[in-house]
């Protein structure tokens, strides 16, 4: 049996404003993931085992370091997303000076947690380094080491990009 208009109408009245509510906020989804990235500046590297200097690394192994650095205040940011695939579980990741195929001073112990192939941490840094390696990350480079390569199982020249 049909509705009456007046039921259809006022059903339709109480479903248009969650619809309209539902709209609004999809809408606004993307406008707060890129409100919570504003003042970041992206850096990434390949990590593979080619690159280890002076080598060999893993040759089977790979990964990337995504870097997210902000230096809007008195002092820096760096958060780094490391994702490691067909090595051992790492025993350091670093972050390090160095342009491609030198080594360099380490930086940073990016402090992967036990066992982990996938893992982010954030670090408070001197705001100066954090300018340094958003405007040349060409000079810095990430190594992963495991109990296999313990002087380097996988690096990567750190370079613009998410």
């Amino acid at each position: 049996m049909p509705l009456p208009v007046e039921d259809v109408v006022a059903l339709s009245s109480r479903l248009a404003a969650p619809a309209a509510l539902a709209l609004a906020l999809t809408a606004l989804a993307p406008l707060g993931a890129a409100q919570a990235d504003a003042g970041w500046t992206h850096r990434r590297a390949d990590l593979v085992g080619a690159d280890v200097v002076p080598g060999p690394g893993d040759e089977d192994g790979d990964g990337s370091a995504k870097l997210r650095l902000r230096d809007d205040s008195a002092e820096g940011e760096l958060c780094a997303t490391v994702n490691l695939r067909r090595v051992l579980p790492p025993t350091d990741v670093q972050l390090r000076r160095g342009a491609e195929g030198r080594n360099g001073p380490l930086l940073l112990s990016l402090e992967p947690p036990r066992g982990e192939a996938l893992f982010t941490r954030c670090f408070t840094l001197d705001v100066e380094l954090v300018r340094e390696i958003e405007d040349f990350p060409e000079r810095f480079h990430v190594t992963v080491h495991d109990e296999d390569f313990p002087d380097g199982a996988l690096r990567g020249q750190l370079r613009s990009g998410v």
